[in-house]
C-alpha cells in the first residue's frame, strides 16, 4: 500500500505550494496523505529524520522509498508518484 507523508510547519513559507501540489498529485493517483505539523507531532520528524522543510515521503508499505526536501516542483512529484502507481 502506498501513502504520502507530507512534512511541515506554520513557519514554513514554502509548505503551503508544495502541499497543495502533493495533495493534487496524491489525488491523481489514489495515495492517501497525511499531513504532520512539527509543532503538532514532533515524533514522526524523529523517526524519519526530517531536518528540511517540507519533505514530501512516499512510503509503500510502511517503507520509506522516496523522499523530497524544498521548493518541490509539481512535475517532479508526478514523475515519482507515477512511478508507483498501479
Amino acid at each position: 500500500m502506498i501513502k504520502i507523508l507530507f512534512f511541515s510547519s506554520a513557519t514554513c513559507k514554502y509548505c503551503h505550494a508544495v502541499e497543495k501540489h502533493t495533495q493534487e498529485m496524491a489525488i491523481r493517483y489514489g495515495y492517501p496523505v497525511e499531513v504532520i505539523k512539527r509543532e503538532e507531532n514532533i515524533e514522526p520528524f524523529e523517526k524519519y529524520n526530517i531536518t528540511g522543510l517540507p519533505t514530501v515521503m512516499l512510503l509503500h508499505n510502511d517503507k520509506p522509498m522516496w523522499q523530497a526536501t524544498g521548493t518541490i516542483e509539481k512535475s517532479k512529484i508526478n514523475a515519482e508518484f507515477s512511478k508507483w502507481s498501479y
